[in-house]
């Protein structure tokens, strides 16, 4: 059986992916072990998208037996999942997750000039962030997109600090 089209696989050929310098731009796409649909969606919707060569988006995954167990079979079907260390089973992994993949990152694809994140459940269109991006100098820190940070504690107990807990001033 054919393997089917996948949002990584085919940004390059696949002698191109076994070769980390020939990738100038590499997307994370943070995603949780049940998101299927989100990373089927986001597959089929960049399969048609041209103008995208030397980019490489894989999905991301903490390295913890639930995300493996049922991502395993998806991620050699497709080949554009990886798994950074981080634990998606646990509350408050998300800002690990995104730490962890800019760290496998630059070790996985030590020359590309770009390394970026992005959310499943949304779109990224490669080919005009690269557009974009062709415009800036890499050699430069840049920031580019929206920053957005929401934390809190839904429960007292899982926030040694939060206000009104044992050992914490109340603000």
């Amino acid at each position: 059986m054919p393997r089917s089209p996948s949002f990584a696989s085919t940004v390059l050929t696949d002698a191109a992916l076994r070769h980390p310098d020939t990738t100038w731009l590499v997307l994370g796409v943070m995603t949780a072990p049940a998101a299927k649909q989100n990373r089927r969606n986001l597959r089929e919707l960049s399969h048609s998208e041209p103008g995208r060569r030397g980019a490489r988006a894989v999905f991301v995954l903490g390295d913890c037996a639930c995300a493996r167990n049922g991502t395993v079979m998806e991620a050699a079907h497709h080949r554009d999942i990886v798994y950074v260390k981080s634990d998606d089973c646990r509350p408050w992994h998300r800002a690990p997750k995104v730490f962890a993949w800019f760290q496998f990152a630059v070790r996985r694809w030590p020359r590309a000039s770009w390394y970026g994140k992005s959310e499943d459940d949304g779109m990224t269109r490669l080919s005009s962030l690269m557009r974009d991006l062709r415009a800036l100098d890499s050699t430069e820190p840049w920031y580019y997109g929206i920053m957005q940070l929401t934390a809190s504690c839904s429960f007292r107990e899982t926030c040694p600090d939060a206000p009104g807990s044992a050992g914490s001033a109340d603000w």
